[in-house]
C-alpha cells in the first residue's frame, strides 16, 4: 500500500475492511447510520 511511511486518510467514522493494494474496501455509515461497503482507489499501489 504505498512506500514505507506513508499514510492513508479516510473518515473517522469508517471501518477499514480488506486491502489488495489497490482498493482498500470499508464500511462506511451514512447520514442515518446505516452502513455501507466503499471502495477507496490507494494511489500509486502496485
Amino acid at each position: 500500500m504505498g512506500a514505507p511511511g506513508e499514510g492513508l486518510e479516510i473518515p473517522r467514522t469508517t471501518r477499514p475492511g480488506w486491502s489488495d493494494g489497490e482498493i482498500l474496501w470499508a464500511i462506511e455509515p451514512d447520514e442515518l447510520q446505516v452502513p455501507w461497503l466503499v471502495g477507496y482507489r490507494i494511489m500509486g499501489g502496485r
